[in-house]
């Protein structure tokens, strides 16, 4: 598989996690995917990805934190934090939209993850 079609999946749900690797494995994705952002951070050739799939709320670094911090480290990296609360804080909300990534609602259609994808790797 290309390096360009490599895709980041962090997320505390082992289940979610799952089905984000299936789903981006079937669409024609390689996909790697750590439990927590920590976990994410210390994974080697970090630099071959260009999409990631983060969960916004986890124990430690949470999506923000982890977002920012691969993004500092890999600019290039596009990023969908994903979300099962209805509405943000303030605080957050701004970082995100400073930050120009996408928010993907849970529970998510996977077509959403889909056109993230698609946009991404065009």
């Amino acid at each position: 598989m290309s390096v360009q079609k490599k895709v980041l999946v962090v997320d505390d749900q082992e289940g979610i996690r799952r089905l984000l690797y299936e789903t981006c494995v079937l669409l024609g994705y390689d996909a790697v995917t750590a439990p927590s952002g920590l976990e994410a951070i210390k994974l080697p050739k970090l630099d071959e990805f260009k999409a990631a799939l983060i969960d916004m709320k986890m124990p430690g670094l949470n999506g923000i934190e982890t977002m920012n911090r691969l993004q500092s480290l890999y600019p290039g990296l596009q990023v969908a934090l994903m979300t099962g609360y209805g509405e943000m804080y303030p605080a957050e909300e701004e970082t995100v939209n400073l930050a120009s990534c996408n928010i993907i609602r849970k529970p998510f259609d996977l077509d959403e993850i889909k056109k993230f994808l698609e946009i991404v790797f065009r």
